[in-house]
């Protein structure tokens, strides 16, 4: 759902967002949030690279495109991750999972960029 551009820049206005990220550190800290498990991926890269998961396949590199939505806008971004030949798991290295976010991020910037009051 699209929300008009009015409401949206009210809507955001009235956003405290160094709040709401002090409040979902708070949460995280009380054991309210979701639990993430770190695993160390070998380099993608290297074909002989054990699944750190199951230790029986090997782990290849991959990127797919994945629709993303901000504010409104959609567009398709490049998502990293390894997936293991024996057990499927699929899963984000540190690197991988750097890149992504930088993926989210520019989309959404680009997407500020282009919605942003210009007062002059």
């Amino acid at each position: 759902m699209v929300m008009p551009r009015k409401q949206l820049l009210a809507r955001d206005a009235k956003r405290d967002i160094g709040a709401e990220m002090l409040l979902s550190v708070r949460q995280l800290n009380a054991g309210l949030g979701k639990v993430a498990y770190r695993i160390k991926v070998p380099n993608a890269s290297t074909p002989a690279a054990p699944c750190p998961l199951c230790g029986q396949g090997q782990v290849s590199a991959h990127i797919d495109q994945a629709e993303s939505e901000y504010k409104g806008a959609k567009a398709m971004v490049p998502l990293r991750y390894t997936v293991c030949s024996a057990c499927k798991s699929d899963f984000a290295d540190a690197e991988q999972g750097r890149l992504n976010k930088l993926a989210v991020l520019a989309f959404r910037k680009s997407v500020d960029d282009k919605y942003s009051v210009n007062p002059g």
